[in-house]
């Protein structure tokens, strides 16, 4: 990850979880089964097919520090294209600026206080637009992405959070898996809902090395549906020691066949 949650980390009504969606049968077959089972079952869990099916994903990413929103970025990414805009504000000179670009080639335009960029400033504003696209579909959409190529799945034992028995999955990376491929995150998976509860993380060293020390601990709160019958959780709140930071989603979105109006208006190149 998603180094950038350590910058962000530097800035001075809850859903009931979908028991019908989840199913006794299918939390009881993730308990019993490997990793592998898990994860299948905890996509089931969330709404199974129905996320493949959507072509556009929207939402917005926040950090909150004391209850006070610090950061916030506006997402719209057009998952057959590959095609994304990204909307923020300057942290040094606190204009909007906008980012369009493609998630494969990674080129594009970006605008910031409305004049377009060219040269070294649009290199790094589209390279940290990337960084916050890895970033900010990760904190979103991590308990989908367990089968991915690459992730390695291992089965942790079984830990009591929040009063729920929850499976436990450690994830691993490949090489050439994201940006930080060293870091190792667990997944916290509570055998009564089928939905991952809680994680944590222990983030890879800036040589690229493993990292080492207590785990960083999240919970994941506020799961809701889209219309589509996707599951997404909108709140993560930070445990332990310091003061209470959460990374919210406020606005979340799936729209399966778009129209081409709304691909204009979301994608379309302002001149």
């Amino acid at each position: 990850m998603k180094r950038l949650l350590a910058a962000a980390l530097l800035l001075a009504s809850a859903a009931a979880a979908p028991a019908a969606a989840a199913g006794s049968a299918t939390a009881g077959s993730a308990a019993a089964g490997s990793a592998q089972e898990i994860a299948a079952a905890l996509q089931e869990s969330m709404g199974g097919s129905a996320f493949a099916a959507a072509r556009v994903l929207r939402f917005t990413w926040a950090f909150e520090r004391d209850g006070e929103r610090a950061a916030a970025y506006e997402h719209s990414w057009d998952r057959w294209t590959g095609d994304y805009r990204l909307e923020g504000t300057d942290r040094e000179s606190g204009e909007p600026w906008l980012a369009l670009f493609n998630v494969e080639s990674r080129q594009g335009r970006a605008w910031l206080g409305g004049e377009e960029l060219a040269g070294d400033a649009l290199a790094e504003r589209l390279e940290m637009a990337y960084g916050r696209f890895i970033n900010d579909t990760y904190w979103l959409l991590m308990p989908w992405k367990w089968l991915d190529p690459g992730v390695h799945l291992a089965y942790a034992g079984t830990a009591e959070v929040d009063g729920e028995t929850c499976d436990v999955v450690e994830l691993t990376f490949g090489e050439a898996v994201g940006l930080t491929p060293n870091d190792r995150y667990r997944g916290y998976v509570s055998r009564t809902s089928g939905l991952m509860v809680r994680w944590s993380y222990i983030l890879q060293n800036e040589d690229l090395t493993s990292g080492e020390g207590e785990p960083t601990v999240w919970r994941w709160t506020e799961w809701q549906a889209t219309p589509q019958g996707v599951w997404l959780s909108a709140r993560r709140e930070r445990l332990g020691d310091g003061p209470p930071v959460a990374i919210v989603f406020p606005a979340l979105e799936l729209v399966d066949e778009p129209s081409a109006a709304q691909l204009e208006a979301w994608f379309a190149r302002p001149e």
